[in-house]
């Protein structure tokens, strides 16, 4: 609840911080390099760089999740079928698993370069494909839920009115 919330806010304002302090680094060593010819390999400003993007858009997605509640963020990977048994609701776990995926990418692009441009538009496509997942979960969590329960209201209308007319 509240607790877990306020710890990833805590884990968010200090990936932000470490972020930003990162890509600063890469600032100033291209600066050295431009100005006075300092050759870098920038890996250790893109391993920073990898983790706290990785802190940050994990506490972004975990705030996310507790802020629906964790059980019910798990609970939307799974529906009722007709029959009332449970189901993987799969465009909520391709979703997920598109995250996770997102997250894993975070990770590891230090490993494949450290060269700041690269750093920085993968960083940008990261941010696009969470808020990508974002609007998909809108859509097939919430946007599924204002559709449904009124319309099961509306059948279990018509159904009372039918029996006693």
């Amino acid at each position: 609840g509240v607790m877990s919330y306020s710890l990833f806010m805590h884990t968010l304002t200090i990936g932000l911080i470490g972020f930003g302090v990162s890509y600063k680094a890469f600032l100033h060593d291209i600066y050295d390099e431009v100005v006075e010819n300092i050759v870098h390999t920038y890996f250790t400003e893109s391993r920073g760089f990898c983790g706290f993007l990785t802190a940050v858009i994990l506490s972004l997605e975990l705030m996310n999740a507790s802020h629906r509640g964790l059980l019910n963020s798990i609970s939307s990977l799974f529906r009722a079928d007709d029959e009332g048994k449970k189901k993987l609701n799969w465009p909520v776990v391709i979703v997920a698993l598109l995250k996770v995926g997102v997250v894993l990418f975070c990770v590891t692009i230090f490993t494949w370069t450290s060269d700041p441009d690269t750093l920085a538009v993968s960083g940008l496509l990261v941010v696009v494909a969470l808020s990508i997942t974002r609007v998909l979960n809108h859509i097939f969590i919430n946007e599924t839920e204002l559709v449904q329960a009124p319309t099961e209201r509306a059948a279990n209308l018509a159904n009372t009115s039918n029996k006693g007319g």
